[in-house]
């Protein structure tokens, strides 16, 4: 591996880890408000991992609805939009996409010499002109403020970001917007078309679910290639393995012939089939999701013991300061509470009896706390 190669995948691994959360408001979302800052595919999983304490939460973040686009401009971009619902919570509504994330890509590395022959001087034209308005809608982005961590990244040290064969890291990205069509408030677009929408999923697919696919959807091949790597690409093996996973109800748009299609040549040759990289891709998202469950198991039981702990100290808390004022009372006759300290006087420390904590991982949890101090001091009668 040359270090060409091997400092572009060393500097990705670094950065993915430090790169910022999405807000604590709402981890969920990739920014709290719509048509804002475009987020990376990993620290966006992440935050959504992190977020849920138990299964049941997992459960109530569902995605209802998967809607497929295709853009009627440029390269004709392909993306998937997202309607989140959740108890008590408005709609919500999450596009998430392949797109290049350097000029130099769009600019150089678009297409091989080979397929460039094959066109017709029509098609060149086109394609010329595609690649410019590409270029416009890149650097608009980048002028806005809301390009994602490491898109901004590369196009800042675009040559010390290259990837193995002179291609840059794909920006794979979520965004929350506010149309269900997807389409930004600063973007001046025709109506996309649709190809797909997905919905009735058997069985229900959660955010946390979908994060986890298009997260090993962008390992899989982080690299952008225009006419092989790309948003095409992207869009139909994430698809490829919910249709396997959780069997949605497919109502075809009416894009659905053009998936995959660019310039009247299919790129994808097998649009809304099981591709290999669905097929393999398939037991490695089915495994994590199971081991995501099993870690959230284990957090409730580890929870359940904590809880019982704490109801036991709280009981044995109660009974000593039941015992203790019994044993006050039973004396009262004969006995009197004094404040001055005496030679002969029966000292009840009860501080131990009313202070209970359970230790939880890092976290001391104080569960009863009494007020005034418990030491009592009975003078003899």
């Amino acid at each position: 591996m040359s270090l060409g190669t091997f400092i572009p995948h060393f500097l990705y691994n670094v950065l993915k880890r430090i790169m910022p959360l999405p807000p604590d408001e709402d981890p969920e979302l990739p920014s709290t408000y719509p048509d804002d800052t475009l987020h990376d595919v990993y620290p966006w999983k992440r935050a959504i991992v992190l977020h849920y304490c138990d299964r049941k939460s997992v459960q109530e973040s569902q995605v209802s609805q998967i809607n497929w686009y295709k853009s009627q401009h440029g390269f004709k971009h392909e993306y998937m939009v997202l309607t989140l619902t959740r108890p008590g919570r408005p709609t919500a509504y999450i596009r998430c996409e392949r797109s290049p994330s350097s000029l130099r890509e769009i600019r150089e590395n678009a297409i091989s010499d080979e397929d460039r022959d094959s066109f017709t001087e029509a098609e060149k034209s086109r394609f010329k002109k595609d690649c410019q308005h590409e270029e416009a809608v890149l650097k608009k982005l980048s002028r806005s403020g809301k390009m994602s961590t490491l898109t901004s990244l590369q196009l800042s040290v675009d040559g010390s970001k290259s990837i193995s064969n002179g291609h840059r890291m794909a920006s794979d990205t979520v965004t929350h917007v506010s149309q269900p069509n997807g389409t930004r408030a600063d973007e001046k677009v025709k109506t996309p078309g649709l190809i797909a929408s997905y919905t009735l999923f058997n069985p229900p697919l959660p955010l946390r679910d979908f994060a986890l696919i298009a997260n090993y959807v962008h390992r899989q091949d982080i690299k952008y290639q225009l006419l092989l790597k790309n948003c095409y690409w992207y869009c139909d093996t994430i698809m490829g393995i919910i249709r396997n996973l959780y069997g949605p109800t497919i109502d075809q748009g009416n894009s659905y012939q053009l998936a995959g299609q660019y310039l009247g040549k299919r790129l994808i040759y097998q649009s809304h089939q099981n591709t290999p990289d669905v097929i393999s891709l398939i037991s490695v998202v089915a495994e994590a999701k199971e081991a995501q469950d099993n870690y959230l198991l284990a957090k409730e039981e580890e929870n359940s013991r904590a809880d019982r702990e704490a109801q036991r100290a709280n009981d044995l808390a109660r009974a000593a300061l039941d015992m203790i004022k019994h044993n006050l009372n039973k004396k009262q006759g004969h006995s009197t509470l004094s404040a001055v300290p005496d030679q002969d006087a029966t000292i009840f420390d009860a501080s131990p009896l009313f202070s209970a904590t359970v230790d939880v991982g890092s976290d001391t949890i104080p569960q009863h706390h009494v007020n005034p101090p418990t030491t009592f001091k009975v003078a003899p009668a």
